[in-house]
This record gives C-alpha cells, structure tokens and sequence, in this order.
C-alpha cells in the first residue's frame, strides 16, 4: 500500500501528455516545409503565373491550405530535378 501524498505538481505532470519526440532531422527524414507560390516563384527565378501554370497541368503538386496555395520544398526540388532530366 502506498501511502505517499502526491504534490499538486507531481499530480498535474502525471496528467500531462508529453509528445513523442520528433526524429532527427536529416536527408532521409527532411523537414517538411511549405511556402508560398510567390516564394516558390522566387526560388525558381520564375513568375507566379508559371507556377499556377504548372499547378494546374500538374507538373507541379501545390497543396490549399485555406484560400492559399503553398508548394512543398521538397516538390520544387523534384520539379527540378524532372525538369533537368527531361532537357537532356
């Protein structure tokens, strides 16, 4: 029989849900990260009208999040990396 007296501390931690902690970071498991299309206009050297153009052929996956479209960076890299391939 445990007679301790739990502390209204001990009491409250004990409740909590810690969450579980993230994987390291690195080439296999990269951040996902999402910006705009103008950001992604910009890192592409491209204007905005290009990137909805491609969205909307689907050359490029964009994601709404809301009234917004965003562009996973990991997808402009792999739009990149088709476009490179199919100018050789």
């Amino acid at each position: 029989m445990d007679l301790r007296v739990q502390t209204q501390g001990e009491a409250i931690t004990s409740q909590l849900k810690i969450a579980p902690v993230q994987p390291e970071l690195n080439e296999v498991n990269p951040p996902t990260l999402v910006v705009s299309l103008e950001d992604a206009a910009t890192m592409l050297g491209i204007c905005k009208r290009t990137i909805e153009r491609e969205r909307d052929r689907g050359t490029l996956k964009c994601l709404r999040i809301g009234r917004h479209w965003k562009v996973r960076v990991g997808e402009i890299h792999a739009y990149l990396r088709r476009m490179e391939s199919e100018s050789r």
